[in-house]
């Protein structure tokens, strides 16, 4: 859902999950709408900080949300079925081998209705190359592993969240609410740099822009905004070290 705000010089738009829509759905169709040199995100504020002119067509986003005629995304139906196990967990039987059954009718066919829903295999995402023995997929990423191998290590990460959170004691929502710590402060992250590296200002494939912590974790630095700035792969390995002062001077001479 969208709340928006009039101001005299510009409209304070919030987003958040709405009508079982991701947060990141929403995100991408106010993209789409608004031009990126219309759009400023406001870190003081939290929101986005749009011209009024778009008004309307804010408004008819808003009025789709609540109809739920946007289409949900694939990913973020799959994210929710897995946590949706940590969440559940404290329910879940101690023994392994009925916890192995529940991950496989919770995990795994939950996960291939949603792939069935969708009317696409992941298979289809990504072509093998013979001369050089790897599969190239559609974001530019390539692996020694097919997509089928690549679906069965996902679900396998998930079922080892469970274990981990019976093994280590910890309450399912604590556990749960932690992932979903992370999972918000990268989109926070990528909204506020507008999805392209701090220095080049190269847009990437999302999931190769990095979160760098300018002051490292073994000197005391945490992944909080103030001490976090995404890179791209290239400039993640150059700035690694480097201070705020010397990251800006670097964006300046780039």
């Amino acid at each position: 859902m969208l709340e928006i705000i009039k101001d005299q010089d510009a409209l304070q738009v919030k987003i958040s999950s709405s009508n079982g829509i991701p947060f990141n759905h929403i995100l991408d169709k106010l993209k789409m709408m608004i031009p990126k040199e219309e759009r400023k995100w406001s870190s003081a504020k939290k929101c986005w900080l749009l011209p009024p002119k778009y008004l309307d067509q804010l408004n008819d986003l808003n009025e789709s949300i609540s109809s739920g005629d946007l289409s949900i995304d694939k990913e973020e139906l799959i994210l929710e079925i897995q946590m949706s196990g940590l969440r559940d967990i404290e329910s879940l039987p101690r023994s392994m081998k009925e916890r192995a059954k529940w991950a496989i009718k919770h995990l795994i066919e939950d996960t291939e209705e949603v792939e069935k829903q969708f009317s696409i295999s992941r298979s289809e995402w990504g072509v093998f190359n013979p001369d050089d023995n790897l599969w190239y997929f559609e974001s530019g990423r390539y692996s020694s592993s097919s997509p089928q191998e690549h679906d069965k290590s996902v679900i396998k990460r998930a079922y080892k969240n469970l274990e981990y959170a019976r093994i280590n004691g910890h309450r399912a929502f604590e556990f749960s609410e932690m992932m979903d710590f992370k999972f918000k402060f990268r989109q926070l992250i990528l909204e506020k740099f507008d999805y392209e590296c701090f220095i080049c200002g190269v847009p990437e494939y999302i999931k190769k822009l990095n979160m760098h912590r300018v002051i490292p974790g073994k000197n005391g630095g945490e992944y909080v905004e103030e001490n976090v700035v995404l890179v791209c792969p290239k400039h993640h390995r150059m700035v690694e070290g480097w201070s705020w002062e010397e990251i800006n001077q670097l964006k300046a001479n780039s």
